[in-house]
């Protein structure tokens, strides 16, 4: 669900640009990855001042007194213990705690762990394996950032629009900051619009939490009071400095079937009863924004309000929102989606469809999906949208066409119309190729494209010729799948 804390997964790539690598079959570890796949991703677990380094079959690196390195075990030990010395340029050294010598990737694909000292070898650069787009948490502070007056600022006890989702975009060894209107935030706390070296940070890591160290050596410290961004004196980290990453779940507005908005403006019950308002006055108020959260245990959804409440369904089989529910364990806050020709129909705990009254109040009593059990969702805070195939990233080769398998991302545009999405990217769009009916390309008209949200950060996307995206190992994106549910169709946003 929303606010789970993330679980640190990274590549570790050495000065010859090759990553460490945990192999499929025969428990051989490596330094060989040409890329970040699933055999690169090794998860960091840490207990007080050490580091154990978990590869993707769940076995442990580890070394010898002969400097040998192995990675066999399920179970942490002293052969396992690493200490992280982050060097100014953000690359890591990785020390074997009892016998005191440093991993190096030869770039010849060997590793050893017998090096005294630490030189190119030893040096290895850090690359997040997570969804780039995220929600920070400050610690300390108990509140989120979010672009607020131009300044990122750790101010919101909820992360709630656009303005909460963060991009970290790696960068030449570093990160940086991507907030939603595009711009970067440099270490003085301004907003960039490209990432110049005063935007860009090192990663490090200390009892379990994450921090940003900037150019200047100094972490990245939301201010007293507002919370905003200011150029840092601390050289050291403590629990000001500390920061959680979260996953960024989708947040929009229903629309019923007459237009009108769900809302929680007229108090416990949820009714579609507004109406969407000029973009000058703002088109919709938080209390129209809903949050869906995945409960995984249930295979359900969970809707949450500004307020911090989520719908249930009442013993009047209306749907109401309040407070002190506890998705995980409630059952009456659980929702499934259906999709029916790019709209949702929503069935309750009671197996019934919601429908939306004359007066707007929703009511779960239907049987069966007719117009009025049909919703629109606008997914409001993923105007700059990164996907991510089983196979790897999307992104554009040459002037029009679109991978699946690719390292790095590229950030799309999304814009919501009555017919659907339109994506793009420097003023090209996703398009069905006319040729072949199926490749995605990008071209010079928008497409409308539906999103079906499959799971915790997960979506189906359906294509104008009524298809499935679908995703294959070889980079080939395509509109091509009758049915969506299977691993090939699945991205994450």
């Amino acid at each position: 669900m929303a606010g789970e804390e993330l679980k640190y997964k990274f590549g570790l790539r050495n000065s010859a640009g090759k990553y460490l690598t945990m192999e499929s079959f025969g428990n051989k570890v490596n330094s060989n990855g040409s890329s970040l796949k699933t055999k690169q991703v090794w998860t960091l677990e840490q207990d007080n001042n050490f580091v154990f380094l978990k590869s993707h079959k769940g076995f442990y690196l580890a070394t010898d007194k002969n400097g040998n390195v192995s990675c066999d075990s399920d179970e942490r030990g002293e052969g396992e213990k690493f200490e992280v010395d982050v060097q100014s340029d953000g690359r890591w050294a990785l020390k074997s705690v009892p016998f005191g010598y440093f991993l190096s990737g030869l770039g010849d694909d060997r590793l050893t762990c017998s090096a005294k000292t630490i030189g190119e070898n030893e040096l290895w650069m850090v690359h997040l394996a997570i969804h780039p787009q995220v929600c920070i948490k400050s610690v300390q502070r108990s509140k989120y950032a979010h672009l607020e007056d131009g300044e990122l600022r750790f101010n919101e006890i909820v992360p709630w629009g656009s303005d909460a989702v963060i991009a970290m975009v790696f960068h030449e060894g570093r990160y940086a900051l991507q907030v939603s209107n595009g711009k970067y935030v440099s270490l003085d706390g301004t907003l960039v619009d490209s990432i110049i070296d005063d935007a860009r940070y090192v990663i490090a890591f200390k009892e379990g939490h994450l921090a940003l160290r900037d150019n200047n050596g100094c972490y990245l410290t939301p201010a007293a009071g507002n919370g905003a961004v200011k150029k840092s004196t601390k050289s050291s980290i403590g629990k000001a400095q500390y920061l959680l990453l979260e996953d960024s779940a989708p947040q929009g507005v229903f629309y019923a079937s007459d237009g009108r908005l769900a809302s929680t403006r007229q108090g416990a019950d949820v009714s579609a009863n507004q109406k969407k308002g000029s973009p000058e006055e703002g088109e919709f108020s938080d209390k129209e924004i809903f949050q869906l959260e995945y409960v995984s245990d249930a295979e359900r959804w969970a809707i949450r309000t500004v307020e911090n409440e989520y719908w249930f369904l009442a013993n009047s089989s209306g749907i109401q929102a309040k407070a002190g529910i506890n998705p995980k364990t409630d059952n009456s806050a659980h929702f499934q989606f259906e999709y029916v020709d790019g709209k949702m129909a929503i069935k309750a705990s009671n197996d019934k469809y919601i429908f939306t009254k004359p007066a707007g109040h929703l009511y779960a009593t239907s049987t069966s999906v007719a117009e009025k059990e049909k919703f629109t969702f606008e997914c409001i805070n993923r105007p700059l949208l990164a996907l991510k195939s089983s196979h790897g990233f999307i992104a554009s080769r040459g002037a029009t066409k679109l991978e699946c398998n690719r390292s790095n991302y590229d950030m799309f545009s999304v814009v919501f119309t009555e017919a659907g999405y339109t994506i793009g990217k420097g003023g090209s769009y996703w398009n069905v190729d006319p040729a072949d009916k199926n490749a995605i390309l990008l071209g010079p008209s928008p497409a409308p494209f539906s999103l079906e949200f499959q799971g915790r950060s997960k979506l189906c996307i359906r294509a104008p010729n009524g298809k499935y995206l679908k995703s294959e190992q070889n980079g080939i994106f395509s509109a091509s799948a009758d049915e969506g549910g299977s691993a090939n169709t699945f991205f994450e946003f």
